[in-house]
């Protein structure tokens, strides 16, 4: 039977040759047409299990030799430079074999003897048009470098603005991303905006942009994440091979605390500590080969989406959005009616006044339910900004206004009803500001990603009805 370390390398082989043969390689498995390739991090990858698979070795460096342009030197750089020790030789051996034999320029990092190597001349590189080559499409566009890949991660990422720290990520320095994004400013292609003392940045044109560089993938991992937990813990597993099962779970156990913010963004949860060492190990070893499995069939269990449940979500806080406006608009008829037709509201006050008391009851209720929406699943600070404003200055007031809203039975003549709908028009114009802006906000985001207008305003009203009926009769 292999152990963990046979099988984990195995398992990295066939994520490694499923992305070179989407890529052009001479493979045999493709499953990964749904799912962004990313070239460094790829690269990388094969250099790490390259002893272990001297055939993927061969002909990624096959294909490296005849279209090592569409690589990013820098970002490979920063990338091998970010995962550090456990693959600098390795990484120097792939680049130093590749120098001997392609006008290329890769660093090298330790002092090693290039592979005897002859390019099978098998590779060739697809038509850039699928959408698991963004990456590669978007360069051939814009040109290798920062430039394209900034437009892949705004393509690819679900969230909607950016800071310039946020676009380090990607793998180049913040001061030079910096410049470049106010650049794509002026040209139309970003907005920005300044948001708790941070520049946000924001995609405007991204159906334009998809009109010309085509669809993005389905599925774009953060490769970079992935593999700087995958070769930690490969790492790990070569270290701690001779010691004993304590000893291995100690390493494990400490590496994996150190990795815990990184675990989080890539939604990883290791198995929790048991008593029984034996038994944990067993079950951090299926953990780990079952998430590499998972990943070598292109199955990201429902992760890193590049649209998500984008329309659900926005369906979804949209019915929330049009159950308070129904209870604002039925109050503002109330208010506004009352106000128009003394006469009549003389004659219907106790019924008028029994709807308002209905309506904000209503409203407390949906107001809730939409200010408790996970507006985090939106991606959107502007938005999460908006209704945690009201919440923390306007929630409160409107709570306990409705609380201490007078009962009908001490309502007894039409002049204190109209007194009551005066206190009411305050914190009915608070609200309403509040729903307008994030409305607006709403429809920017929607337009952002979309290219369509949002309808934030509901087809049809229930409340006012009652207030027309009650009018009218």
């Amino acid at each position: 039977m292999k152990t963990i370390i046979q099988q984990l390398n195995d398992g990295l082989a066939e994520i490694a040759w499923s992305l070179w043969t989407e890529i052009g390689v001479a493979g045999t498995f493709r499953r990964h047409k749904h799912c962004l390739v990313s070239l460094e991090e790829l690269i990388i990858l094969t250099a790490v299990i390259a002893d272990n698979d001297p055939r993927l070795r061969d002909e990624a460096l096959d294909w490296c030799s005849r279209y090592h342009h569409f690589v990013s030197v820098s970002r490979l750089k920063t990338l091998v430079k970010k995962i550090g020790e456990p693959i600098l030789e390795s990484f120097s051996i792939f680049a130093s074999t590749l120098n001997t034999v392609a006008q290329s320029n890769w660093p090298i990092f330790s002092e090693v003897v290039p592979l005897k190597f002859i390019p099978s001349k098998k590779s060739v590189l697809p038509p850039l048009n699928a959408p698991a080559l963004l990456q590669l499409r978007l360069r051939s566009f814009f040109g290798v470098g920062a430039r394209a890949d900034l437009f892949t991660y705004f393509l690819t990422e679900i969230k909607s603005d950016f800071t310039a720290s946020d676009a380090v990520d990607i793998g180049y320095g913040k001061r030079g991303l910096a410049e470049l994004l106010d650049n794509l400013v002026l040209s139309g292609f970003l907005t920005s905006t300044i948001i708790r003392n941070q520049r946000k940045y924001e995609l405007a044109k991204a159906e334009q942009l998809k009109r010309v560089v085509g669809e993005p993938p389905e599925f774009a991992p953060p490769w970079h994440r992935i593999l700087e937990i995958l070769i930690s813990l490969r790492n790990d597993l070569y270290r701690s091979e001779k010691n004993s099962d304590t000893t291995k779970v100690v390493i494990i156990r400490n590496n994996l605390e150190r990795m815990k913010n990184l675990l989080g963004l890539v939604h990883l949860s290791p198995p929790p500590l048991e008593s029984d060492l034996y038994q944990y190990w067993e079950l951090f070893s299926k953990w780990l080969l079952d998430y590499v499995k998972a990943i070598s069939q292109g199955n990201f269990g429902g992760q890193f989406k590049v649209n998500s449940d984008f329309e659900k979500i926005i369906s979804s806080l949209i019915q929330h959005v049009y159950k308070v406006d129904d209870c604002l608009d039925g109050l503002e008829f109330i208010l506004s009616y009352s106000k128009e037709d003394l006469i009549k509201h003389s004659e219907i006050y106790k019924e008028s006044y029994q709807l308002s008391l209905s309506f904000i009851n209503d409203l407390k209720e949906d107001l809730q339910k939409l200010l408790g929406f996970p507006y985090h699943q939106l991606m959107d600070d502007k938005i999460s900004d908006i209704t945690y404003d009201y919440s923390k200055n306007h929630l409160q007031t409107l709570l306990n206004f409705a609380e201490k809203y007078t009962s009908l039975i001490q309502v007894n003549d039409p002049r204190l009803a109209l007194k009551q709908y005066d206190t009411l028009q305050n914190e009915v114009s608070k609200l309403h500001n509040f729903m307008n802006e994030l409305r607006d906000r709403l429809a920017k985001i929607y337009f952002s990603r979309t290219n369509i207008h949002l309808l934030t305003v509901p087809s049809e009203l229930f409340k006012r009805h009652a207030v027309i009926k009650l009018y009218s009769s």
